[in-house]
């Protein structure tokens, strides 16, 4: 990696906005993507447009679109490949951009796209900063702890949650003052219960099969191992009571070999008939509120755990484990409850399937108490989870990194 040195000044007044460059893999469904999105739709509001200009960089993806419509400028370019010499032509490609644009900063958000990012920032002069979204594995010695650094080489790192800063911190021997917590927010112009009709809640329950009365158990994430949906599945044979629908929304990964092996499990235990499998959805708001129960069966530490605070903002009790991020966003038990955090097992592997059953057998059987918690969910993630906090946070990196007054 270059050697850091300081960034040359840039000339740009309050007549001219600080252009902003956000770059990361590709516009596709994540809380990656989301942030970047809602960065770039604060910086283009009015009171924001006197001071910030926002640009993303990405390879594309199916979210191109949405994010043309936040006023961000747009930048395909190939930064979605692991490979270093592909790098080094994405790094050429970057310095043109930052040139051409006038960029006077570079937001990096995952790490194979952070490095050539920083390489052009290097070049170009220009500040670099980086969000940490995961909680990214050190196994594979020097090697894999070097690929992750990158995510620590600029001057400030932004958290995605407090659990990650302590994990920044620890790992990375980063000094907590460089670090600025700014935990996911969300846009209450789409995650609000008061804004899903009963129609539309009995037509989406419809076109999914399920019969009146029976609760809907909502499962929202990518069709990955990791993220546990197979012990749900597990768990949920382990229920006395088959009264229930269960649904995964998220897209398939790789090459769709664990997604196959999950629709085989489901029959295998012979829950077929009680599974759907939604695919990737834009109407997450509307499965939640016609949602009973929500759930992150993560079985290693989530970030942060967006699925959390969404269930939670549309009013619906979330099961999770007890891990990470999930830890900070549910409050588990006593007043203002918002969720249940079930225990994983000591030796790793997630949640135990029995003790994840016994949990949503409770849950199910007090109708009452998951109204009770639904509400104190929904408060609770609406006074501290804003999509404006998020960013009014990650702004503050940026003007600290630009010498701008907070």
């Amino acid at each position: 990696m270059p050697p850091v040195h300081p960034a040359k000044k840039t000339t740009q007044t309050a007549t001219k906005p600080y252009a902003v460059l956000q770059v990361l893999p590709k516009l596709k469904e994540g809380g990656v993507e989301e942030s970047t999105l809602a960065m770039a739709r604060f910086l283009a509001q009015p009171r924001q447009q006197q001071t910030f200009k926002p640009h993303i960089a990405a390879a594309g993806g199916p979210r191109v679109a949405e994010m043309l419509k936040t006023g961000a400028k747009y930048h395909a370019m190939p930064l979605a490949s692991k490979n270093p010499l592909v790098w080094l032509w994405s790094t050429y490609v970057l310095v043109q951009l930052i040139e051409r644009e006038n960029i006077a900063l570079v937001h990096a958000r995952s790490r194979a796209c952070a490095w050539p990012a920083r390489w052009a920032a290097w070049w170009c002069g220009v500040p670099f900063l980086t969000t940490f979204h995961g909680i990214y594995s050190t196994e594979g010695g020097y090697l894999k702890r070097f690929y992750n650094s990158v995510m620590v080489a600029g001057p400030l790192t932004i958290a995605n949650s407090y659990f990650t800063a302590a994990h920044i911190a620890k790992t990375y021997k980063v000094k907590p003052e460089n670090i600025i917590v700014a935990p996911r927010g969300l846009d209450f112009t789409q995650f609000n219960r008061s804004k899903v009709s009963l129609k539309k809640i009995t037509q989406l329950r419809a076109a999914l099969n399920i019969p009146e009365g029976t609760p809907l158990l909502l499962m929202v994430g990518r069709l990955t191992s990791w993220k546990g949906q197979h012990l749900l599945l597990e768990a949920l044979s382990l229920l006395p009571s088959k009264k229930w629908v269960v649904a995964f929304a998220g897209g398939e990964t790789g090459q769709g070999q664990y997604a196959a092996d999950l629709k085989g499990f489901a029959q295998r235990l012979g829950l077929e008939d009680k599974v759907r499998w939604l695919g990737s959805r834009g109407d997450i708001p509307y499965l939640l509120a016609a949602s009973t129960l929500a759930f992150s069966c993560s079985n290693r530490p989530e970030a942060f755990g967006r699925v959390a605070i969404e269930a939670q903002a549309m009013g619906v009790p979330i099961i999770a484990s007890a891990l990470g991020g999930s830890t900070e966003t549910i409050i588990p038990n006593g007043p203002g409850q918002t969720g249940w955090l079930v225990p994983v097992a000591p030796q790793g592997g997630g949640v135990r399937p029995q003790a994840l059953a016994d949990c949503i057998s409770r849950a199910l059987r007090n109708k009452p108490k998951l109204a009770t918690i639904g509400q104190a969910a929904a408060k609770h993630v609406r006074a501290l989870y804003t999509e404006r906090h998020m960013c009014q946070q990650e702004m503050a990196a940026y003007r600290r990194v630009l010498g701008l007054p907070q």
